[in-house]
């Protein structure tokens, strides 16, 4: 059986995201852990998720999914918001939920940033030279570009999802009417979400992507 350049694409295509997926995904969680011990939930540290261990992080409904489709999930790491006390406890609540997602952010603008002043392309640009014949460069393009959407997806789902256990959170302690919806908003809510706003969602924060990018370029005198 002959190596056709399709075959090659898809080859060179599925050990990149495998490659992003086993970097990212660890990093990402990791840094969700050890924020919210900074901020005082030691939960995620208990459960031994304060590690960079790609294996302890990886979710294998998630990674088939990521295999499929380009794009996947790591495994979930609760955080119990009760533990957080003391001054300004909301807005450190609000901090670990959303830690992982602005890492997430932090990460796509470096990856544009990277990808601009390495190689000269824009995020369109790299998908073009994702189509030419498979070479060196064009595994690096693909790396990069794996990088750029598979951080994008994970800052939407994390941004939803944090935000509906959010928004959960502060009903709970309000009045005990909404404690047994908790579960149904939690399902349904993202899920609405994502079908509804799902492209919006991707193109707002691709956008804030390329500004940020091009205003750090543009700091150091670069574009």
């Amino acid at each position: 059986m002959f190596l056709t350049l399709d075959i090659a694409r898809s080859l060179i295509q599925l050990i990149t995201s495998l490659i992003t997926y086993f970097w990212l995904i660890p990093l990402l969680g990791y840094f969700r852990a050890w924020t919210a011990k900074k901020m005082g939930d030691d939960t995620p540290e208990m459960l031994g998720f304060l590690t960079l261990d790609p294996f302890v992080h990886t979710d294998m409904i998630g990674l088939v999914v990521l295999c499929l489709f380009g794009a996947g999930w790591g495994v979930h790491i609760p955080i119990y918001l009760n533990n957080i006390q003391g001054r300004f406890e909301t807005a450190r609540r609000f901090m670990v939920l959303f830690s992982d997602a602005l890492l997430s952010f932090l990460i796509a603008v470096m990856t544009a940033v990277i990808a601009t002043v390495i190689l000269g392309y824009s995020y369109n640009q790299l998908i073009l030279v994702g189509t030419q014949p498979p070479s060196a460069v064009v595994a690096f393009c693909g790396l990069l570009m794996t990088t750029l959407r598979l951080s994008m997806f994970l800052m939407i789902i994390d941004i939803v999802n944090n935000g509906a256990a959010f928004i959960v959170w502060i009903a709970s302690r309000r009045t005990s009417f909404y404690n047994p919806y908790i579960q149904l908003f939690l399902m349904l809510g993202p899920l609405f979400i994502y079908i509804i706003f799902g492209n919006f969602l991707y193109s707002a924060l691709f956008q804030g992507v390329n500004y940020m990018s091009t205003l750090i370029l543009h700091l150091f005198g670069i574009k």
